[in-house]
């Protein structure tokens, strides 16, 4: 064997060892942070807003709420249809626990009579995505500056809740 090849030999087991030193370091290292837990991240402003919609149908019609994403979101139950007498008769009201810089919440309804008549939630999403990515950027340096890691999140729609007159319970559906 020409003694290029015992240097070349030598060079790959001494990069083998190396990596490996190098590699339990960075174990030693990254077993040592903490869990911080749940940071959140950005500006959160919780206000509760009540939205209400009043509705008049034709004979065997019903009124469909349509459900979205943050109706099943952070629950473990879906949100359903619950009777409450301080509503009007022939009103739903949408009572909803949201974040007033990261959304807007606004009604979206049929307004032809001849359509199928439904009602849901909409939102108009404020946060800038920069923003937030830098918090978070921001967040995660500071964290490992003290050796711990966390989740990192921010809020937008806590809880949505629906009510309805016992009188008109049976006119309304959930999607």
């Amino acid at each position: 064997m020409r003694n290029l090849h015992k240097a070349l030999i030598a060079v790959f087991c001494s990069g083998v060892f190396i990596t490996g030193i190098g590699t339990g370091f960075s174990f030693s290292e990254f077993s040592s942070f903490a869990y911080s837990g749940r940071t959140m991240i950005g500006d959160v402003k919780m206000t509760t807003e009540n939205l209400d919609y009043s509705f008049q149908l034709q004979e065997e019609q019903k009124l469909r709420i349509y459900g979205n994403y943050y109706f099943h979101r952070h629950s473990a139950d879906s949100t359903e249809i619950l009777p409450d007498e301080t509503v009007p008769e022939n009103t739903i009201r949408f009572q909803i626990t949201y974040n007033v810089k990261a959304v807007a919440p606004y009604l979206r309804y049929s307004d032809k009579e001849s359509d199928d008549p439904y009602v849901g939630i909409e939102f108009d999403y404020l946060l800038d995505d920069m923003e937030l990515f830098m918090a978070g950027k921001d967040q995660l340096l500071e964290d490992i500056k003290n050796r711990q890691i966390g989740s990192y999140d921010t809020v937008s729609v806590e809880r949505i809740r629906i009510f309805v007159n016992p009188a008109s319970i049976d006119l309304v559906t959930m999607d």
